[in-house]
């Protein structure tokens, strides 16, 4: 009697698996408010469904504010919605979205859960566990967050916008990054997903950070299990093996090394301001590295300008240069940049960046870089 009649329309909803053997409702869970609209949403999962070969599993994405225009697609408005018609088109776009197992048995949506507002743009974000994908080993396990607001891209990623999603294509690149991430199990047998949760603000930093169970992994011995807590601002830093550590400032810093970072965060203070992080690109960064720094730190709204601090060795300052630069012209500069170069091929350095007609500030001393960096915030903050 869910969908019993009421005087308002009915008092709710029956979902129907779309085939014989799909288990529909193996895993249930509130997604919180992917679309923005003020209204929750729902995560329905039928692990064993075919969509990407037997077993692959999918999951499926219900708009609260769509559940009728879902309802009428089979013809019938009768509270009974078909999980097939999550993706059905409305006016705004789909009803919801279907996800798809990348991988004959991985078991797509063994367990499913809002991942709260990882990327903190007001917007609720998902979880996906499919705990015997083969990502790390046989059955290591995969997990997928995708971002709420980055769905649409995500869905475009295999060249058609029908709102069915492979969960490949969950780390889909965007102008910002990416659509959301693929973690990888540890280990062959590990079954990581096989839980996953959000797990609240831990870090209180005003993002949600996650939860994921492996409750087969071997760390304590065999099938001990382990889990993880991975910080939702620093998923970023984690995947280019940048040291990120975000503070409450509003100056972003870029540095290479741990002396030169603390001293960086010292010189700010000293010059009336406060650091929002602590970025060591260490020595070894390449421009790629360079690049996901750069984003990163453009990322955090609290950010009010950005000093480059950066002493050559091997790190040199051409290749730190032609890193800043790719990184601008695909996400320009929303912030002051106040660059310090010093070291090997630094005049190379300076005359790419001075060439390359992007705004920045250049700075000789270490003192001359703070200071212009506390002005540059301060007038952006007004």
């Amino acid at each position: 009697n869910a969908n019993e009649t009421t005087a308002g329309g009915f008092a709710g909803y029956q979902f129907i698996g779309t085939a014989a053997g799909d288990q529909a409702g193996t895993s249930v869970s509130s997604a919180g408010d992917v679309d923005g609209d003020g209204q929750a949403d729902l995560l329905i999962a039928a692990n064993l469904a075919d969509g990407g070969g037997i077993n692959s599993g999918e999951v499926y994405l219900l708009y609260g504010a769509d559940l009728a225009a879902a309802d009428a697609a089979d013809g019938s408005t009768d509270g009974v919605i078909d999980l097939d018609n999550a993706n059905e088109t409305t006016a705004g776009g789909f009803a919801g979205y279907q996800f798809i197992g990348t991988e004959p048995n991985d078991f797509a949506g063994i367990f499913v859960s809002s991942a709260g507002d990882v990327d903190g743009d007001g917007r609720a974000d998902m979880l996906i566990g499919a705990h015997a994908a083969d990502g790390g080993g046989t059955s290591s396990g995969e997990t997928y967050l995708l971002y709420g607001a980055d769905l649409a891209l995500a869905d475009l990623a295999d060249g058609s916008a029908d709102g069915v999603i492979d969960l490949d294509n969950a780390n889909e690149t965007t102008a910002g990054g990416f659509a959301g991430y693929q973690f990888i199990g540890a280990a062959g047998g590990d079954e990581s997903g096989r839980s996953v949760s959000s797990a609240g603000d831990v870090d209180g930093d005003g993002q949600s950070d996650l939860l994921i169970g492996a409750y087969q992994a071997d760390g304590g011995g065999d099938a001990s299990g382990e889990a993880y807590l991975l910080y939702g601002a620093d998923l970023a830093a984690a995947e280019h093996h940048l040291n990120y550590i975000g503070l409450d400032g509003n100056i972003g810093c870029m540095v290479n090394g741990a002396g030169l970072a603390m001293a960086t965060l010292d010189l700010i203070q000293a010059a009336g301001g406060k650091p929002a992080n602590f970025l060591d690109v260490g020595g070894g960064a390449s421009e790629q590295m360079i690049t996901a720094a750069f984003r990163l730190l453009q990322a955090d709204t609290s950010v009010k300008a950005v000093f480059v601090n950066i002493f050559g060795g091997i790190l040199k300052c051409d290749l730190l240069a032609q890193g800043m630069i790719a990184a601008c012209r695909s996400n320009p500069p929303r912030v002051p940049i106040i660059v310090r170069l010093q070291g090997t091929n630094v005049e190379q350095g300076r005359k790419l960046l001075q060439e390359s007609g992007l705004p920045l500030i250049p700075a000789e001393g270490l003192m001359e870089g703070a200071t212009k960096a506390v002005a540059a915030a301060g007038k952006k903050g007004k």
